[in-house]
């Protein structure tokens, strides 16, 4: 799947068509044959640009937060407006990128990616942004599914944001009450996967020795059967041959033997 085929698809999964639904009736949007689709980046398009990335942002950061940050800039309805909007989403874009939820290569270019409003490089940031996105709404809908701690979120942040102190040949510095809980649920995934691993032995074990106990006395039977097999033909070959059956005597024979019937003289030849 490429990238602006992966994007559509992303955009659907979070609800993008009530939202243009939304942007009609409030006359943002001029139409959705025209301006929205699989290949809405391929030549410059601000209105999709402004409508993807408001729509991912707030399902990012959540309705009431971006509501309350771009009050005075959205919709933006002239140029200054739309410069505010412009330079705040920049900033948002800034914030995940520090914290490592997008790639910083993408980000540093996201002014000239606004402007220009096309390309494969904006595809690639809004894809990234989309991933993160069906994310967070996935770990707001389904909190059971999300296997790292609530508490280690924080942790997991300062991890990041040191590892870009080692790139930039900074030193990182990561306080130990930080890596407590760190080591004590890396303690704790460790103990259940041996304890996995101990039930899955001893399971395998006991399916071992129930086949064995079956296959001794698959082999006990079996020679049972040989002996028992083994006795009879000997007992067989012990017996006498039979006799030769004796001879009929010459009236015995001349009644068995066949005769023919003379009817010129009216009697048996």
């Amino acid at each position: 799947m490429d990238l602006e085929e992966s994007l559509w698809t992303s955009l659907q999964l979070l609800g993008f068509a009530d939202r243009l639904s939304e942007s009609r009736k409030e006359n943002r949007t001029s139409g959705f044959p025209e301006e929205f689709g699989p290949y809405m980046f391929r030549r410059g398009n601000g209105t999709a640009l402004d409508e993807v990335l408001h729509f991912l942002l707030e399902k990012v950061y959540g309705v009431d937060v971006l509501k309350r940050e771009l009050r005075n800039c959205w919709p933006p309805a002239d140029g200054r407006q739309r410069t505010v909007w412009k330079r705040m989403a920049k900033k948002f874009l800034e914030s995940l990128g520090s914290r490592g939820l997008l790639p910083q290569k993408l980000v540093c270019s996201a002014a000239s990616l606004l402007q220009t409003a096309s390309g494969t490089r904006l595809l690639e940031l809004l894809c990234h942004l989309a991933d993160h996105a069906l994310r967070t709404v996935h770990t707001q809908m389904f909190p059971a599914d999300n296997s790292v701690p609530a508490q280690l979120t924080h942790v997991l942040q300062k991890l990041t944001k040191n590892r870009q102190e080692i790139r930039t040949g900074r030193e990182p510095s990561l306080p130990e009450p930080l890596l407590s809980p760190l080591i004590d649920a890396s303690k704790s995934r460790t103990s259940d996967s041996e304890e996995l691993f101990l039930r899955v032995c001893e399971n395998s074990t006991s399916s071992h020795e129930a086949w064995k106990a079956v296959a001794n006395s698959l082999t006990s039977t079996y020679r049972d059967l040989l002996a028992k097999n083994s006795a009879l033909e000997q007992a067989l070959d012990r017996l006498p041959e039979r006799e030769q059956a004796p001879a009929f005597s010459e009236e015995v024979r001349a009644v068995m033997e066949p005769r023919l019937y003379d009817p010129r003289a009216g009697t048996v030849i």
